[in-house]
C-alpha cells in the first residue's frame, strides 16, 4: 500500500472510533416559537410586516405563495424550528421540527399556517 492509502485508511478508522465512541448528540436549528403567541399578537388584515418582526423576529425564508383560497399572490414568511438528539452508533433518535408560513396581502397579515411533527 502507498503511504497515503494507509493514511487515509487510518483517519476513517480513527473517526469511526471517535463517532462510536460517542454518546447520543443533541442538535438544533432555525429559532422557537410559540404559536399561541401568534395568535394572541398578531392579527389578519391589521398587523403589519413590522409587527410580525417584531413579535417573531426576522424570517428565516421569504418567498411567494399562490394558495387557493388566495385571489393573487402574497408574500411569504417562513419561520422553522428544529431540534432532537441522535445516537451516531445507532443512527437512531428523536426529531421535532416546527414551521409556521406567515402570509401577507401587501403590508398586512392576511393569514398563517403552522405545524409541528415529530418523528422517532
Amino acid at each position: 500500500m502507498f503511504p497515503s492509502t494507509v493514511f487515509r485508511r487510518a483517519r476513517a478508522l480513527a473517526v469511526a472510533l471517535l463517532v462510536a465512541a460517542c454518546g447520543p448528540i443533541a442538535y438544533e436549528s432555525g429559532r422557537a416559537f410559540d404559536p399561541a403567541v401568534v395568535a394572541t399578537s398578531l392579527h389578519a388584515g391589521s398587523s403589519t410586516k413590522a409587527d410580525v418582526q417584531r413579535v417573531l423576529g426576522p424570517a428565516f425564508g421569504q418567498g411567494v405563495s399562490m394558495m387557493p383560497y388566495q385571489a393573487t399572490p402574497h408574500d411569504t414568511w417562513t419561520y422553522f424550528f428544529d431540534h432532537g438528539v441522535v445516537d451516531p452508533g445507532t443512527m437512531k433518535g428523536e426529531d421535532e421540527m416546527s414551521y409556521l408560513f406567515v402570509f401577507f396581502d401587501g403590508d398586512r397579515m392576511d393569514s398563517y399556517l403552522w405545524f409541528t411533527a415529530k418523528l422517532h
